[in-house]
């Protein structure tokens, strides 16, 4: 078609007409928003009219863990290019999952699931990082190491799996019921499972001097923190011990040992408090100061010693009358049990002669009263006594002395003076003595006789005239020496000897002095 220019500038219009193309193409992307990355495939739109406007918002479809956010622009002209609708998603951050904590090979959940809310679509969880530590278990491995989290919430579980720890211990306790005190060193047993339920029972053992009584609890289970298990154990209470009481230095036992049963096993016993009096001994040590009751042989030794204070007595006695002859003898520092020969003892006793002992051996004891020896003896039968007769303050004997044997010791024996020619006797003249064992003598005194008188005769040789008279001098002593002398006589002569001498005696005390006649004579 054509026109005419005229003029008329309104006029000249030539009008070309067009029709839409209708063969144009728009596309639509699915961005996440933020990013250039496509969340789904993009959608083609052909036969579209050239001009017609496109809603982007329209073009909005679901997609599967995200959201529609928005548009690059509200809407889009159909034009003769490329026509793109780039509509942004956001990622639903409004999705769950879940953790869950597993016993490996087991269907034992270990641990309360963990369930997180409000996550992103397509968020990746990794098993490292949802490991937790549970008490009791070692981390193994997971269900997956990445798990996505989806759109669909049944498939986003995570299972991590674990191990129970094989490297714990317990500990046993023996420990004496009522108190604190270990009695047994304590049993770590290693290399222990988690879980294990362990029965205290079955740990008990033998504790000398103990019997097993209690657990504080019947099992225990293996956890992580101290596994103890405390086994409570009592005393023996029927051990016994044995006292001995023996001569030091010996095997001699003193007396039936002593025991004491219903003992407690470590129960202090004091040796000291076992001593005992034993006769004729002296407690002096024991082998151990304290013993603490075991449940082997428990034996105290008590040693003792003789008693060495001790004494005994001699009695020295007369025989048939228990008349004591000397004073006692008391012999101290003796040894119990000693033995003593009483003979041993015998001494002399002036005026006596030994007979015999009673006993003849004593033992010596504690009863000192009975330590007793008993020596008898008998008066002396063979001693004597003399009698001397002496001249008063002299020692001149005026009789042959006296002997008389066969004299018993402390007899009496009495004598009387006797007659002595010339002499008087001296009071006293009855004495008394005791006969001892010497000494025995018994001295009568006398004085000479002073009443004597002495004559001389004066006689007629050969015819014994008398030729003067005769002299008598009185008041002469005994064995007084006399010296007369011949007196002169008228118409005698004396005789040769003139002097004469006599000793004056108890008989007739006589000189005679003779004459003769004188032959000279005249008449």
């Amino acid at each position: 078609e054509s026109i005419t220019i005229g003029s008329d500038s309104s006029k000249n219009i030539i009008n070309i007409y067009y029709t839409k193309k209708n063969d144009l193409s728009y596309t639509v992307n699915y961005i996440e928003k933020g990013t250039t990355r496509e969340i789904a495939e993009s959608k083609t739109v052909n036969n579209v009219t050239f001009g017609t406007e496109i809603v982007s918002s329209s073009e909005a479809i679901s997609i599967p863990g995200f959201n529609y956010d928005s548009a690059e622009k509200t809407s889009i002209i159909i034009g003769i290019g490329d026509n793109v609708i780039n509509l942004y998603y956001t990622r639903r951050d409004n999705l769950t999952y879940k953790v869950k904590y597993m016993e490996k090979n087991t269907t034992t959940e270990i641990f309360d699931e963990k369930n997180v809310i409000n996550v992103r679509f397509g968020t990746e969880v990794t098993a490292i990082a949802e490991k937790i530590d549970i008490d009791g278990y070692v981390y193994d491995s997971a269900s997956a190491s990445v798990m996505t989290v989806g759109v669909n919430e049944a498939e986003n579980v995570l299972i991590l799996y674990y191990t129970r720890r094989t490297d714990l211990s317990y500990t046993v306790n023996y420990i004496e019921k009522g108190t604190t005190k270990n009695i047994a060193e304590s049993k770590t047993v290693r290399n222990v499972t988690f879980g294990n339920v362990v029965v205290s029972e079955e740990e008990k053992i033998t504790i000398e001097g103990y019997n097993y009584d209690s657990a504080e609890k019947a099992s225990i289970t293996i956890g992580t923190g101290d596994n103890i298990i405390n086994l409570y154990y009592t005393k023996k209470n029927d051990l016994s011990y044995t006292v001995n009481y023996i001569e030091r230095g010996t095997t001699n036992v003193l007396h039936d040992p002593k025991v004491v049963s219903g003992r407690t096993f470590g129960e202090v016993i004091s040796s000291e408090n076992e001593v005992i009096e034993i006769n004729g001994y002296n407690y002096d040590s024991a082998n151990v100061e304290t013993l603490t009751i075991s449940t082997g042989e428990n034996v105290i030794n008590l040693f003792y010693t003789k008693k060495n204070d001790l004494s005994y007595r001699v009695n020295y006695l007369e025989k048939g009358t228990e008349k004591v002859l000397k004073d006692a003898k008391i012999v101290d520092k003796k040894i119990f049990d000693e033995t003593i020969n009483s003979i041993e003892e015998k001494v002399e006793i002036n005026g006596y002669n030994y007979d015999s002992v009673n006993p003849e051996t004593i033992t010596i004891g504690t009863d000192e009263s009975k330590n007793v020896i008993n020596i008898y003896y008998t008066k002396r039968t063979d001693l004597s006594y003399t009698v001397n007769y002496y001249e008063e303050n002299t020692t001149t004997k005026v009789a042959e002395s006296k002997t008389v044997n066969g004299q018993t010791y402390l007899s009496s024996v009495t004598e009387n003076a006797i007659d002595v020619v010339g002499y008087d006797k001296v009071n006293p003249t009855n004495k008394t003595i005791v006969i001892g064992v010497e000494g025995n003598v018994i001295n009568f005194y006398y004085t000479k006789r002073k009443d004597l008188s002495y004559r001389v005769n004066y006689l007629e040789k050969d015819t014994n005239k008398v030729v003067a008279e005769a002299k008598v001098v009185e008041g002469q002593e005994f064995k007084a020496e006399i010296t007369e002398r011949a007196i002169d006589v008228n118409g005698y002569d004396k005789v040769a000897p003139t002097i004469q001498s006599i000793t004056i005696g108890v008989e007739e005390n006589i000189i005679n002095f003779y004459y003769t006649k004188k032959n000279n004579l005249s008449y």
